[in-house]
């Protein structure tokens, strides 16, 4: 079994004092924000195979991310292209 299976997993003590991300304060859901804690619910979601057309037309991909239960569904993979779309949108501009 591979973490990288996109199967639910419950957080460990480990997981939640691993460094996750640039800053070591990643693991969250990426949809939400919730920050999890050890028994807490979550999925790694593979998302670089997905691109988008941003508002002005280029092509961008998807990055992967972790979910956690309540965020989870059939459309969270769809959810996730949203958000990317809504940051590379002129609305964010001053974040990029």
């Amino acid at each position: 079994m591979s973490f990288t299976d996109q199967k639910r997993r419950a957080a460990t003590a480990h997981d939640c004092h691993t460094k996750w991300g640039l800053e070591g304060d990643g693991f969250r859901c990426a949809l939400c924000g919730h920050r999890f804690k050890e028994g807490d619910g979550y999925r790694w979601i593979y998302g670089d195979a997905r691109v988008f057309m941003s508002s002005d037309g280029r092509t961008l991909g998807v990055r992967n991310f972790l979910t956690c239960d309540e965020c989870d569904g059939a459309d969270v993979l769809d959810r996730w292209v949203e958000r990317n779309r809504e940051f590379y949108s002129s609305r964010f501009w001053a974040l990029r």
